[in-house]
């Protein structure tokens, strides 16, 4: 049964996949967007990948700091856990990536699962949502450019500001003491009690940085070189494809981009992502064939760039099926991490 579910899910993305390509076909001759590939200033596209790198290493920061007031792990192992992921996450869609990150560290460093999936799951996402939100009403108080809808534009607001506030909220609950033994814990089983129990105060550990102002000031404030460096990816890639925007339209870019990528529905987002980001950079006054070049090119380096820094960090990290499968910490797992799984530069 769950082999024909998984090959209907197969042909049903492999569907998708055809359909999204179809649209972008549609809309652009794809003889003109290949010609685009021609006067591609590669020179650029180094410099862009490694603004990528360099996002990716202060998310691995961020991702830190949400974990300082219980546990520390260093921030090396971090960000090779980080590229680890955003490679199984662009390669595989339902956020594969994410459960490693989740997974990979409980197993190293001993972290509670529960509190890794608050900071990943919980707080990375309100965290984005309200920079992606306050990044967008800066730049288009200037360009003027409807992107979205008016009614959409306003309930993702709306909804980005309750989950905000929601996640302040719920970062100061303290479960009650022997939270298992409670008499309305009596509908689940006696391990079930003991496991939420546990879990709870664990979870909500997880969004200890959003619990003190300043440690919730910080976080915000690491969350925007984050972003606006990917950002500067795109505008190097913009210099390579000559694309004359200014720096605020690529803040645009990028957050569609990572909207796309946030809904994965394709494998490698194939199709979606051309299809939204030629879309969008269409809206922002560059005609159908150069836009469509750029969608595919920058796909194409990202993927390429994502899948190599991803395999170069699962050998550094030395990771291993245990680290991936097993839901028991390993025995001396401190000792073991020092002497042979720290990450080594070399």
């Amino acid at each position: 049964m769950f082999r024909r579910l998984r090959g209907r899910r197969v042909w049903f993305q492999i569907a998708l996949t055809g359909i999204f390509v179809g649209i972008l076909i549609w809309r652009v001759n794809l003889g003109s967007v290949f010609q685009t590939f021609a006067h591609v200033h590669y020179i650029w596209v180094l410099p862009a990948l490694l603004c990528f790198s360099a996002s990716k290493l202060v998310h691995a920061y961020r991702w830190q700091l949400l974990l300082a007031e219980t546990e520390e792990a260093p921030l090396p192992d971090l960000f090779a856990i980080y590229l680890v992921s955003n490679m199984a996450n662009n390669a595989v869609p339902f956020r594969i990536g994410d459960v490693l990150r989740i997974q990979v560290p409980a197993q190293r460093f001993g972290i509670p699962r529960a509190e890794l999936a608050a900071a990943v799951i919980v707080a990375e996402t309100v965290l984005d949502g309200f920079t992606f939100l306050i990044l967008t009403l800066v730049v288009l108080s200037f360009i003027h450019v409807a992107i979205l809808p008016t009614g959409i534009a306003w309930g993702l607001a709306a909804a980005i500001t309750l989950a905000f506030v929601g996640s302040l909220l719920a970062a100061r609950l303290r479960p009650p003491q022997n939270l298992a033994d409670k008499p309305w814990m009596g509908i689940f089983t006696e391990r079930t009690r003991q496991a939420i129990g546990r879990a709870v105060p664990e979870f909500l550990d997880g969004l200890a940085a959003m619990r003190e102002p300043k440690r919730t000031v910080r976080v915000i404030a690491v969350s925007f070189p984050a972003w606006l460096a990917e950002a500067l990816m795109y505008w190097f890639f913009g210099l390579a494809f000559d694309l004359n925007l200014a720096f605020d339209r690529f803040i645009v870019i990028m957050i569609a981009a990572n909207l796309v990528v946030a809904l994965p529905l394709t494998p490698w987002n194939l199709g979606t992502y051309e299809v939204a980001l030629q879309s969008v950079i269409v809206a922002l006054g560059v005609n159908g064939a150069l836009a469509g070049g750029y969608a595919i090119g920058t796909h194409i380096f990202s993927i390429v760039w994502i899948t190599t820094t991803g395999l170069i960090a699962m050998w550094l990290l030395r990771l291993d099926i245990r680290d991936v499968l097993s839901m028991r910490s390993r025995p001396g797992m401190a000792e073991e991490h020092a002497a042979r799984h720290k990450v080594q530069w070399r």
